[in-house]
């Protein structure tokens, strides 16, 4: 067990590690910490209004806009050619929902189309758009080329989102350092924080490291007395785990998930966070998998849901096989578990496609790119 000294010489397990970057690049450990409070913090993305104006909807966003209601249509992309010569850039969408469209009023034969999704990617700091003369396509974020690519006169609602304080985080119970004595001598350098929060489960092992930024760093005496400290961050940064994915958490404290399915009943954020545990935990298999796998189509149910699956069924419970198609394309490249050939069987791959538009079939082209037999049933 990773441990500390607690008060009166008893031991306090080290759930935590406080650490910054030195000078030559190498992690420094501020604190070594017994427990955090508010680290589970819900996203600060509302949902976003986007508007597509002066566009004539092609491909997939043609075909998701249906009268009978909002659709699902996955994420997109936003190319945006900024004018003044500035290099184009990129937005990308999440969880995008068409809400339905009316002619431009400046262009009759074209349209005004709205979305609801989540601007989880912009290149651009928030309040800063593309200046006069600028140019925007939007195109499907998974998949080839399919005649999807819609030019829009004008995109609105990318850059206007400017997040609230997120709650603060409080680090109980901690050890200091030489280094953050010598901080704590020199108010200077305690103005702010940038650096991550590793998390141990029970063995010391890294569950994962969630980053941090903080403009104000306050310490005090321990709740849990002694000379430990309470370390208080007012952080900035975006990485902490949803509320939801806390019993993912605390599964993966007791050690990797060895039970299979145990993701299959949780909502999309946690599923977002077993697949970032299992990223910590990327080691490869012990022994050789052999084929064929089978896929249940009936679980991926989201993106998360997919890769998910994906990693069952091919590396085993508790393992990493990607959580994004570049990151499934390292996989099939080997040191991740089985690399192809191997026979992979995609059991109610309607449902999947149903589920996932386009991202679906892209995984399986980069699965038979890389040399894999899939079965679809």
């Amino acid at each position: 067990m990773n441990a500390h000294e607690g008060p009166a010489g008893r031991d306090l397990p080290t759930g935590y590690l406080l650490l910054h970057e030195g000078p030559d690049g190498e992690e420094v450990v501020w604190a070594r910490c017994a427990m955090a409070q508010g680290l589970f913090a819900p996203p600060r993305t509302p949902r976003d209004l986007v508007r597509l104006l002066g566009c004539d909807p092609r491909g997939r966003l043609r075909e998701a806009l249906d009268p009978a209601g909002p659709h699902p249509v996955g994420g997109l992309s936003v190319e945006v050619d900024g004018g003044w010569g500035e290099d184009p850039h990129w937005a990308l969408l999440d969880g995008v929902r068409l809400l339905g469209r009316r002619p431009d009023p400046a262009e009759p034969h074209l349209w005004e189309v709205f979305l609801e999704a989540d601007v989880v990617g912009c290149d651009r700091p928030p309040r800063h758009p593309p200046g006069p003369g600028a140019r925007f396509a939007v195109h499907p974020r998974h998949g080839r080329d399919d005649g999807s690519r819609t030019p829009c006169r004008r995109v609105d609602g990318l850059y206007t989102y400017d997040p609230p304080p997120a709650p603060p985080l409080r680090l109980l119970g901690c050890a200091s350092t030489a280094e953050l004595r010598e901080a704590l001598r020199r108010p200077r350098r305690m103005r702010g924080f940038r650096g991550w929060l590793r998390a141990l489960d029970r063995d010391g092992r890294v569950l994962r490291d969630v980053d941090l930024e903080s403009e104000t760093v306050r310490t005090g005496p321990s709740v849990l007395g002694g000379t430990l400290l309470d370390i208080v961050l007012e952080d900035g940064a975006d990485d902490r785990p949803d509320p939801s994915a806390r019993p993912v958490w605390e599964l993966w404290h007791r050690g990797v998930p060895r039970e299979a399915g145990l993701w299959r009943a949780l909502p999309a954020p946690a599923r977002r966070e077993w697949l970032r545990l299992a990223m910590a935990n990327r080691t490869p298999p012990p022994g050789r998998r052999a084929g064929p796998f089978r896929v249940d189509g009936r679980a991926a149910t989201d993106e998360p849901g997919l890769y998910c699956a994906l990693s069952e069924a091919v590396a085993g419970p508790g393992r990493y096989y990607g959580w994004n198609l570049d990151a499934l394309d390292d996989c099939l490249r080997g040191g991740f578990g089985p690399a192809p050939p191997f026979t992979l069987v995609w059991e109610h791959l309607e449902e999947s496609r149903r589920s996932l538009p386009g991202l679906a079939d892209a995984a399986l082209e980069v699965l038979r790119e890389r040399g894999a037999e899939v079965l679809e049933r």
